[in-house]
């Protein structure tokens, strides 16, 4: 695009006439990615890059969504100055992680700021699966069973008697959080609502009896939406205040790996990975997966669009090697993303083997102190070295792959043949070959901001640009490069897979990912 908005096609040029913003929060960092359609191909454009954190007080960790309200702010004013006299800047969309949520009062007034999903004890889901049963909830829900679940994290509330659910008004889900402080409208969006264990899968309705039946309130969620089906107008002092013209809020898919789904094309076979700091993989079919295992293999399981199904499973991703980087940084040893990979591609191979299942894992605190922890107990050294313990996180990630994929065969009773990576992950070419390796069949790698685009998408349906999802998967196939990894098959990943197998059942925990 240049200067005036315009692009060459043929040798001519056509005017860039529609604009979208893309607002894109993940657990570690997030981005305000603008989208210029010419018709053909989508183009992106940088507007903000800001780090997503969260702050602990008295034992307890939260979100700062101020400040991510902050930085749609900003994203928002720089768009509509990158957008002035060449493009027509249309609307803003959000996605986010799943499961975490904010409450308003009676008055439509935040209640404090949003506790953090990493906070859980795994308290709240010991207590809730011993009245409900996890049959009922699964088979209610569709929703597999991590700690952090919205339904357990409210019970944990409950538990330690917080008095913000007794003033609670509206519970609205992280990205639909931030798009009432847009607009003042209340809804929820079905993508994240399905991470909550609050919503009954098929009916599209909030599951009150089970709510009552634990005490917790059932009365303060809002009605159900889907993703590019509408779109609100931000309210007028907030456009004042960015200097822009009328632009709407569309609610998009919002949760981040149902919007990146929607960049990546359903080919029978291919199974899709959103790598972060999460690993969300799974498949998207036309028929509904076997229930019975994809509970056993705690795989969750919703509708998508109007004719298909995704089914996936979340595991762990770049967290752990990130809280890791973070402890050699606090230790003065500041490594880059190249460095860190470039010694874990030279370090000596399955020095150890890691549970990323655990969720001693996922919580917050000293990674080292807690895979040193784990190791002691299954009888493996430590690795010495930031490239060798890289390497043990990315291989033991690479087996978590492995095991994921043969069980999405069970679930969905297709042969996968292919795993399409996208996300910031699907850069990180040394882990992208250790996967292709382990799970034998070719990683096709990219696009990187693919819940931008399918963010993007979801605008333009919203604004009439395309009708369907498999329109939207065309653009994006016109549009992005993308890399493939072929496996070497000189490795004995099977043995490799026993011994990790054989780890993971010699420790036992209850409340796992």
């Amino acid at each position: 695009m240049d200067d005036r908005g315009t692009v060459k096609r043929n040798g001519r040029e056509i005017a860039m006439v529609r604009s979208y913003l893309a607002m894109d929060y993940g657990g570690s960092s997030g981005r305000g990615i603008l989208g210029h359609y010419d018709g053909e191909k989508l183009i992106l454009e940088e507007v903000n890059r800001f780090p997503d954190f969260f702050v602990e007080i008295n034992g307890i960790c939260y979100w700062d969504t101020f400040m991510m309200l902050q930085n749609l702010k900003e994203s928002l004013k720089t768009a509509g100055q990158k957008c002035r006299n060449k493009t027509e800047l249309v609307s803003v969309g959000i996605d986010t992680w799943g499961t975490d949520y904010g409450l308003l009062d009676g008055q439509g007034n935040p209640i404090g700021t949003s506790v953090c999903e990493r906070n859980t004890q795994g308290a709240g889901r010991k207590a809730v699966t011993e009245k409900i049963g996890e049959k009922v909830l699964y088979e209610k829900t569709g929703t597999h069973f991590l700690d952090g679940n919205t339904l357990f994290q409210l019970y944990e509330r409950k538990l330690r008697e917080d008095s913000g659910l007794e003033y609670a008004g509206t519970l609205l889900m992280l990205p639909d959080l931030l798009g009432y402080f847009l607009t003042g409208e209340c809804f929820s969006e079905y993508s994240d609502a399905v991470t909550s264990m609050l919503l009954d899968v098929e009916s599209e309705t909030w599951n009150v009896d089970i709510l009552e039946k634990l005490g917790l309130p059932a009365d303060i969620y809002p009605k159900v939406i889907h993703g590019g089906e509408k779109s609100f107008s931000v309210k007028k002092e907030l456009l004042e205040e960015l200097h822009l013209k009328g632009i709407n809020y569309t609610p998009v898919l919002s949760h981040d790996t149902a919007s990146a789904i929607a960049a990546v094309p359903h080919v029978p076979g291919q199974a899709f990975c959103s790598s972060g700091t999460w690993s969300i993989m799974g498949v998207v079919t036309k028929e509904p997966p076997a229930k019975d295992r994809a509970r056993q293999y705690n795989f969750a399981s919703s509708k998508f669009g109007n004719s298909f199904y995704k089914t996936h499973r979340d595991f762990m991703g770049m967290w752990m090697i990130t809280q890791c980087k973070r402890v050699w940084e606090a230790e003065g040893r500041k490594y880059s993303w190249e460095e860190i990979t470039d010694a874990a591609a030279k370090a000596e191979e399955f020095a150890a083997v890691i549970d990323v299942d655990r969720s001693e894992f996922f919580n917050v605190g000293n990674m080292h102190g807690k895979i040193e922890r784990y190791l002691a107990r299954t009888g493996q050294r430590m690795p010495q070295g930031m490239g060798v313990l890289s390497r043990c996180i990315y291989e033991s990630l690479a087996l978590r792959y492995r095991r994921t994929a043969r069980q999405l065969q069970e679930i969905s009773g297709e042969k996968i043949t292919s795993l399409c990576i996208v996300g910031g992950g699907s850069r990180n070419r040394f882990l992208n070959q250790l996967i292709a390796d382990a799970v034998e069949v070719p990683v096709i790698a990219g696009p990187s901001e693919a819940a931008c685009i399918g963010n993007i998408l979801m605008q333009m349906k919203a604004d009439g640009q395309i009708q369907t999802l498999e329109e939207g998967w065309k653009i994006a196939e016109n549009s992005f490069e993308k890399e493939v990894f072929l496996p070497d098959g000189t490795q004995d990943w099977e043995s490799y897979d026993r011994k990790y197998q054989s780890i993971k059942e010699s420790v036992k925990e209850e409340g796992k990912l």
